[in-house]
């Protein structure tokens, strides 16, 4: 697990999908993000990509040959690599491998970078086609917020 703290927040992403586990305030100790219930949902705030969403019967055809790409892409289930950590920013990078070409036939790098700015969460999403052909893509995220928002004791 990564973490960021400043002066009011403290966050936690872990490198499995880069995902955003833990926004806390250092001043109430009021955590913002669902804590993941195997029961109700096990995520907190999953990134999406290369697709958003589902595709009919989970597939789609590109230069005539059929590729199976399940709801939301493949981004929230692999491993990233940390390529970037200093006291406000974290920086992880996915690219592609033999198991993602399967399924989606782009060479690519995509970068997510959290960075902590005051009481602030900047998100940003780099997508970088490492491919001659035009790559086709969609990227998101899919957060999940505690509600009601009750102070830690």
């Amino acid at each position: 697990m990564y973490q960021l703290t400043n002066n009011q927040l403290e966050i936690s992403v872990k490198s499995f999908g880069a995902e955003l586990c833990s926004v806390k305030s250092t001043q109430t100790n009021i955590e913002y993000i669902w804590q993941a219930d195997e029961t109700i949902w096990a995520r907190h705030a999953p990134n999406l990509f290369p697709i958003v969403g589902k595709l009919q019967n989970n597939e789609f055809i590109f230069d005539n040959k059929r590729y199976n790409l399940s709801q939301h892409g493949f981004a929230r289930d692999n491993e990233f690599v940390c390529v970037e950590q200093t006291a406000n920013v974290l920086v992880f990078e996915l690219t592609n491998t033999d198991k993602t070409l399967a399924c989606y036939p782009f060479q690519f790098k995509f970068l997510i970078k959290y960075q902590l700015a005051d009481n602030c969460i900047f998100v940003t999403y780099s997508i970088y086609n490492l491919d001659a052909k035009q790559m086709y893509f969609s990227v998101g995220a899919h957060p999940a917020f505690n509600c009601p928002l009750e102070q830690a004791e």
